[in-house]
């Protein structure tokens, strides 16, 4: 079947524009970061080119879950405005073609852009972050990072899913300093000092809580000195609690233990909200077209695009700012992060769907 002029004009214009957008993005930004850091890469010894851009596009593939969306807004807007000025889609209208037809690329543009944000969550995004700590680490200046450390609780989750959550780590001496031992939700270690060593992890000032029949936590032991076999020689440590969780895969997060609220577990929490918000931030591109569309498509004499961009912008900006908003509730508060976070984007999600509904599918 070969594919109708209309849609491939559509499709190309959409493209090019969307992809002129997020390329003035990625030029914009590495120029104004490279000028406030240009110093410290000048200083910087053993640090190329190729670095340098590695850097900015893995900054680049970190924000690609809010510059992919919004660029289609834009371009899709203007394309349509654009359409519309031209007289474009009356005579595509007077040929027979419908409204719900004519949107039909920019919803499969949408579809690409919501599966290339899915696959950057599970694929790029945990590497080019790991990147990105790596980089900053190395080549920025360390009282940038050193405020965050002195404040964050780190931790790290071994193979049996048992947690190590420690405050302070020396690389020279592979230390860890006031640390629990996680084993379970009912049998906690709580040590002073943890080193670690080739075959085995010695404990100074261990003490040992188990929880008893009547679910109370309880210390159990207290021991000056206390060997643990299981534990890894080496450990990936310094990451906190939520960068770690940030920086997870969606196979990662999406296991059947993260799907049940435990408002008692913070790991947990943590866990759900940040599935829920990438899943939800997937679907934006769809939410975009679905938002803007309709009205861009209302034929009237005196259209103001000023107008349309503004209201669509100042949208996407709170949009985004109650998205955030949810999320740090969700973290922080015991409500299930099912309820904070999916309650807001169904209502957004279905009050427009009708309206599209309205105008395309059911106009007067």
């Amino acid at each position: 079947m070969i594919y109708p002029l209309y849609k491939k004009y559509l499709l190309k214009k959409t493209l090019k524009l969307c992809f002129f957008i997020l390329l003035c993005f990625f030029l914009l930004y590495s120029i104004i970061d490279y000028s406030l850091h240009s110093q410290e890469f000048l200083k910087a010894k053993g640090l190329l080119w190729t670095d340098i851009f590695i850097y900015y596009a893995a900054t680049f593939v970190k924000r690609l879950d809010l510059s992919l969306p919004f660029a289609l807004l834009l371009s899709s807007i203007s394309v349509l405005l654009s359409l519309g000025k031209h007289f474009e889609i009356i005579a595509l209208q007077a040929g027979g073609l419908s409204k719900k037809a004519l949107l039909r690329p920019f919803f499969q543009v949408a579809i690409i852009f919501s599966t290339l944000i899915i696959l950057n969550f599970e694929l790029v995004l945990p590497k080019s972050l790991n990147y990105i700590d790596n980089f900053e680490k190395n080549y920025y200046k360390k009282t940038r990072l050193e405020p965050s450390k002195k404040a964050a609780v780190h931790h790290y989750e071994l193979e049996d899913s048992s947690l190590l959550i420690y405050t302070n780590y020396d690389s020279k001496t592979n230390e860890l300093f006031d640390l629990f031992y996680y084993i379970s939700i009912d049998h906690i270690w709580k040590i002073k000092k943890l080193k670690l060593s080739d075959g085995f992890a010695l404990a100074h000032y261990a003490q040992e809580f188990q929880r008893d029949t009547l679910g109370n936590l309880n210390k159990t032991g207290d021991y000056p000195q206390r060997i643990f076999d299981t534990l890894p020689k080496k450990l990936s440590l310094g990451i906190s609690i939520k960068d770690n969780i940030e920086s997870q895969s969606l196979s990662k997060l999406f296991k059947p233990n993260n799907l049940h609220f435990n408002p008692v577990e913070k790991i947990n929490r943590l866990k759900l909200t940040q599935l829920l918000f990438k899943l939800m931030i997937s679907l934006l591109p769809i939410l975009c077209v679905l938002s803007s569309a309709p009205f861009c498509l209302e034929f009237k004499r005196n259209v103001l695009p000023f107008k349309i961009y503004s209201i669509f912008l100042i949208s996407f900006i709170f949009f985004f700012t109650l998205v955030d908003t949810c999320v740090i509730i969700s973290e922080t508060s015991r409500f299930s992060p099912w309820l904070v976070l999916l309650s807001p984007f169904i209502i957004i999600f279905s009050t427009f769907s009708w309206i599209y509904l309205k105008k395309c599918y059911y106009p007067k």
